[in-house]
């Protein structure tokens, strides 16, 4: 009805309703936009229409019948529409569009060499090599300090393990090697991004848009400490460019990807959209305390901050304090066993799952070590009595 409402002016028909000053704004310029378009186009416009809502359930089929029947009137009366879409948004769709707002990136990059590939339910994919001097354009802010952009690898099952990591230093050594550093391409296992949109400006010159590297993260940082040094411009990197937005082909690379270096497969979980969620609810409780927890939902995501190590929450003490206190099985508290493994995304990381009792169960955690160390709590071993210290 509203719809309708909307685009009175347009079919010359006097609202039956009353607008306020910017309703009324907007409706003109639909109204002016629609006769020019269609005037000089001569081609239908579409109209995509989104119903908003914070529920974490899909729509029942009530609403979706009602969706239907309000689809036909419309149809049947805006004629002057090629089509509408009707689309139902819930609290997941809206965290992943907010989520793909601070990971917005795009950068245009010249290929030395590229190799199509042809791969179901993909857009597109290229094997290509190319210099350093290209690839810094990738990892690299473009401010002053050209700082690295950490936030390219959010899809990543690793943040960076630092330089004293054995595999780390090797590549730190053959890059500073004059004597090795162009054996590089052939000793590096090289770089996987996956791009919202792939564009071919020309003839090997690509631009990216919206990336993520799902596997290079240690190259990649490893090139960074090593920008400047003597012909590293020069230095030739194998880069798999991939475009898809199909999520479960995402994490499929992302795995595959990732397999040729041993990846424990609770840190898999990762790549969960509960995961994802539960890593940013830990960020937002951090304005709320004067001794925030972080969740390390990936090895090595703070170690470049200055973060109170005693405060940082991995996967194995999540899952383990999840599952004492409410699934109540504290006897499990203890150890990590493959049992508690295989429950991911069962009864432990499920999606339908709410970050809350994950980072309660954290914070009595935290709590409870905290007084344990200031000896506000003693507890007699023999479990004879138990005494309380102020």
């Amino acid at each position: 009805m509203q719809l309708k409402i909307f685009f009175a002016d347009y079919r010359d028909k006097k609202p039956f309703y009353s607008r306020s000053q910017k309703v009324q704004e907007k409706a003109n310029l639909a109204s002016h936009l629609l006769k020019t378009y269609i005037k000089n186009i001569r081609k239908r416009p579409e109209c995509k229409i989104y119903y908003i809502s914070i529920s974490h359930k899909d729509a029942e089929s009530k609403i979706k019948n009602k969706q239907l029947r309000l689809l036909k009137e419309l149809e049947e009366e805006l004629t002057f529409l090629s089509s509408i879409n009707f689309s139902f948004w819930g609290y997941k769709d809206i965290e992943k569009l907010y989520r793909q707002t601070q990971l917005q990136v795009e950068t245009t990059i010249k290929v030395n060499n590229s190799f199509d590939l042809e791969v179901p339910g993909v857009e597109k994919a290229y094997i290509t090599t190319m210099s350093f001097s290209e690839f810094r354009k990738i990892i690299l802010r473009e401010d002053e300090d050209k700082s690295i952009r950490d936030f390219i690898f959010y899809d990543n099952v690793r943040g960076f393990l630092g330089e004293e990591n054995r595999i780390n230093e090797g590549i730190k050594q053959t890059l500073e090697s004059d004597d090795k550093i162009y054996l590089f391409p052939i000793l590096n296992n090289g770089v996987t991004i996956i791009t919202q949109e792939l564009h071919i400006v020309k003839d090997k010159t690509y631009r990216l848009v919206d990336y993520q590297i799902v596997n290079g993260c240690q190259t990649s940082h490893v090139l960074n400490i090593c920008k400047n040094v003597s012909n590293i411009d020069d230095t030739i990197i194998l880069v798999k460019i991939i475009e898809t937005d199909n999520d479960n082909i995402r994490n499929e690379i992302i795995k595959a990807t990732n397999s040729q270096t041993e990846v424990q497969k609770e840190l898999l979980a990762a790549l969960s959209d509960f995961n994802k969620k539960l890593d940013e609810y830990y960020e937002i409780q951090k304005s709320g305390h004067q001794k925030p927890l972080y969740y390390e939902r990936r090895p090595g995501q703070f170690l470049r901050q200055d973060v109170i190590k005693n405060r940082i929450i991995k996967i194995r003490p999540q899952i383990k304090t999840f599952t004492a206190m409410f699934l109540d099985e504290p006897h499990n508290f203890s150890y990590f066993d493959k049992k508690l493994i295989d429950r991911i995304g069962n009864d432990i990381f499920a999606n339908s799952h709410y970050p809350i009792p994950y980072y309660t169960s954290s914070w009595a955690f935290y709590q409870l070590n905290y007084l344990y160390k200031k000896l506000k709590i003693y507890v007699n071993l023999n479990y004879e009595k138990k005494r309380y210290i102020n």
